[in-house]
């Protein structure tokens, strides 16, 4: 007797084979076996006809482990197929901890209770006993641990929908160690403790090393991430990297984040380490309006230092979020590019009062010139291009950028946000982050590449902002990126696409037996409807789940049925 029988799909098994019809068998938390199994039989029995059951996605660039013990379910990672995440990236990761907590941009909501604040929406450091204090208030959750193995211990005991591959962080790292005196190289003794904490925390069962070289360790030099990339690889561990990507161009011809490229194949030659390039993208040298030639040149620059480094031997691989507007966190609210004056005057509609006062105004822009607030500093980034207007009470400013409306009304940019919120304060917007659509499609069809979230685990419901506008969401790119990869950025074979999704980042993550359909293997399983793929992405309200997944099964664990978590608890840390 079978647990579990998968019968009359279409296998895609994540190889890049061609698919074939056949059904699929689990017992416990294996694939047993895969063929013509009409006369076994199964306590229960899935009809996959006219279905695609191919391995369970694998996201090879997320954030889930911060907020894993908040919302363990990760709605909204099973409800788009993906069985896997690759956490601890760009440098973060929950552990070690020391006296401080690096602030990771989704704890808006702890940080306000813990530190408030008019003018900054976020701090890098708290105090860890101030911060623990916080999540109890908040989440009734115990932050009682202070090394990866105990929070390892305290998550499986927990319990968590989704499988966890884990690396540890340098910014992390850094700030164990260094504490808030981190603009500055470390001193011989500390960078032994910062490598015996790379070392504490492979052995507890990390799988790599991970940077974010535009955050805390953009103050490291490139010896000292070398230093820590080898005793990862010790352990057999990978280097992933959210490398240098601001002000990083070597020569007036090449474009975007070359610079940081190639400092990330020195780290992988020198330490001898496999390097996870994340989420790629051009920087900011690119722009929706620039020709497509140029990013076309972009591209293949980027492709160029990635295959020569291979040909050279370099085990170099890349992902890259299939969005325009990036993922993580997203607050659709308008109102929110005034935070510190709406915090001020007490309510949105006290600030919306004052509004109609002339001084006030005149105050606020006073404000914004001498760069008091960050999110409206003129001339920092292209803002006016970024912020995109989805929904409006005036409509003829819909569907446009700020620039736009800029250019229509004559305003300049602080003078077009004012009069934007005056005349249409319920606003509804997306931020890009300025990556060109065409870029991204370019980019995708590099064999090497793979789709990532950027996210981290949230249930549809999970909001952790401060009131109205100033609330904070999932990016919808946490519940879809899957779907938008499959149906805008597919590959010429479905087969090619799924492997992207599944045995490519198995592979490059030695992740064993998991990526692949076989026998033998782990029944991480998504069973889904190729015409019925809808992302259902929505900027309004961005915790929607998509259509088209009908089952993902986890460790032989029917995780999700039909748009609805099952409450199954099976994932493992790999």
């Amino acid at each position: 007797m079978m647990d579990i029988i998968v019968k009359n799909g279409t296998i895609i098994d994540g190889t890049g084979k061609d698919r074939f019809k056949a059904d699929l068998a689990i017992k416990e938390d294996k694939i047993v076996q895969i063929g013509d199994l009409r006369s076994l039989e199964a306590k229960e029995v899935i009809d996959a006809k006219g279905k695609i059951v191919s391995p369970g996605f694998i996201d090879p660039h997320s954030h889930a482990d911060l907020s894993l013990l908040v919302w363990p379910e990760n709605e909204a990672n099973v409800m788009q197929g993906i069985t896997t995440t690759i956490g601890g990236n760009c440098g973060f990761s929950p552990a070690p901890l020391t006296d401080l907590y690096l602030f990771t941009a989704w704890e808006f909501n702890l940080l306000y209770k813990v530190k408030p604040s008019y003018y900054k929406d976020m701090d890098l450091f708290v105090d860890l006993d101030k911060m623990r204090e916080a999540f109890k208030s908040l989440y009734n959750l115990d932050l009682d641990y202070k090394t990866m193995a105990e929070f390892f211990t305290k998550a499986e005991k927990q319990g968590f929908s989704v499988n966890m591959y884990q690396l540890v962080g340098h910014n992390t790292i850094r700030t164990a160690v260094l504490g808030k005196d981190y603009k500055r190289e470390p001193i011989a003794e500390e960078l032994e403790k910062m490598k015996e904490l790379v070392k504490q925390a492979m052995k507890a069962g990390c799988r790599g090393f991970s940077t974010g070289l535009d955050y805390i360790g953009s103050y490291a030099n490139t010896e000292e991430i070398i230093e820590l990339a080898k005793v990862a690889k010790e352990f057999g561990g990978i280097y992933a990297t959210h490398f240098r990507q601001m002000d990083n161009v070597d020569e007036e011809d090449e474009l975007g984040t070359i610079k940081g490229i190639k400092e990330a194949i020195k780290i992988a030659r020198n330490a001898n380490i496999s390097a996870e390039l994340s989420h790629m993208f051009p920087a900011m040298l690119l722009s929706s309006a620039d020709p497509l030639e140029k990013k076309k040149k972009a591209t293949q620059i980027i492709v160029d230092l990635i295959n020569n480094a291979r040909q050279e031997g370099i085990d170099v691989f890349f992902d890259v979020i299939p969005s325009i507007s990036g993922g993580g966190s997203s607050n659709p609210n308008f109102g929110r590019f005034f935070r510190p004056w709406v915090l001020a005057a007490g309510s949105y509609d006290q600030f919306l009062r004052n509004l109609n006062i002339p001084d006030y105004v005149e105050a606020i822009k006073r404000d914004v010139k001498n760069n008091e607030y960050g999110w409206l500093k003129l001339g920092e980034w292209p803002f006016d291009e970024m912020i995109f207007i989805v929904k409006s009470e005036v409509k003829e400013f819909e569907n446009k950028s700020v620039r736009t409306i800029m250019k229509e009304k004559g305003w300049n940019f602080i003078d077009a946000m004012i009069e934007i919120c005056k005349r249409a304060p319920y606003t509804k917007i997306r931020f890009d982050i300025n990556t060109p659509n065409e870029w991204i499609q370019e980019i995708l069809k590099h064999p090497l590449s793979m789709p990532c979230s950027d996210g981290l685990s949230f249930n549809q419901d999970s909001e952790f902002g401060l009131d109205f506008p100033l609330n904070v969401y999932p990016h919808p790119n946490n519940f879809c990126y899957t779907i938008r990869y499959l149906t805008q950025y597919p590959k010429e074979r479905l087969e090619d696409s799924i492997r992207a999704m599944t045995g490519l980042p198995a592979e490059v993550f030695n992740i064993k037996d998991r990526g692949v359909l076989k026998e033998g293997n782990y029944a991480d399983i998504v069973v889904f409807s190729p015409k019925n793929l809808a992302t259902n992405e929505n900027y309004i309200t961005p915790g929607t789940f998509p259509d088209g997944i009908n089952y993902v099964i986890i460790n032989g664990q029917i995780t999700a049925k039909d748009k609805k978590h099952t409450g199954a608890k099976a994932g493992r840390f790999l």
